[in-house]
């Protein structure tokens, strides 16, 4: 597949990426606050729910109940769902990304109104305005669409780390021109 320069006169540098199961395990590990929440929230409702159920069903008081929580079962729910959510999503993504031929390569280009996408499956811009975060780390540059769906960036993808670095710093600008624009 060969890329076509959009001819918008904004555009910064193209920067050409075919995804690995490490990326996808990159945004997992990024994605930990929302993992918590659903461990949290499920913990609590299983933790609810068991209590509820004592003091309904064996009319036990709620001092009873809370004794009689089969805490080392809830820590290996919490397990199952680290698990979940931290390996077996990403392996799965992955998994489907490669039967789907989506891997790659994806190009983007960054541009004032967003980030230029052509991938296998078609073309798009993405708004600045649809980003939630915009970040970089040692190895790949983060634009956060959901709490677990990024567009990445690796630094592999680039031909320098002044590449990199320039490419993620005017990403992290025009993300937040736009947020000051709100």
């Amino acid at each position: 597949m060969t890329a076509t320069q959009p001819t918008d006169d904004d555009l910064t540098s193209r920067v050409e990426v075919t995804y690995r199961l490490a990326d996808l395990f990159a945004v997992a590990i990024q994605s930990w606050r929302r993992i918590l929440l659903i461990i949290i929230l499920g913990e609590a409702v299983l933790f609810a729910v068991m209590v509820g159920l004592a003091v309904i069903i064996d009319g036990e008081s709620l001092k009873e109940a809370v004794h009689w929580i089969p805490w080392k079962m809830l820590a290996l729910v919490a397990l199952v769902w680290i698990a979940t959510f931290a390996v077996l999503s990403p392996v799965l993504g992955y998994a489907r990304m490669r039967r789907q031929g989506s891997l790659g390569p994806h190009f983007y280009w960054l541009c004032d109104q967003g980030v230029r996408a052509e991938t296998p499956s078609g073309r798009t811009l993405v708004y600045w305005s649809a980003f939630r975060r915009v970040f970089a780390t040692k190895y790949r540059l983060y634009l956060f669409l959901r709490s677990r769906g990024a567009l990445i960036m690796p630094r592999r993808a680039f031909d320098s780390e002044e590449n990199f670095e320039a490419f993620a710093a005017a990403a992290r600008e025009h993300w937040e021109q736009q947020r000051r624009r709100r």
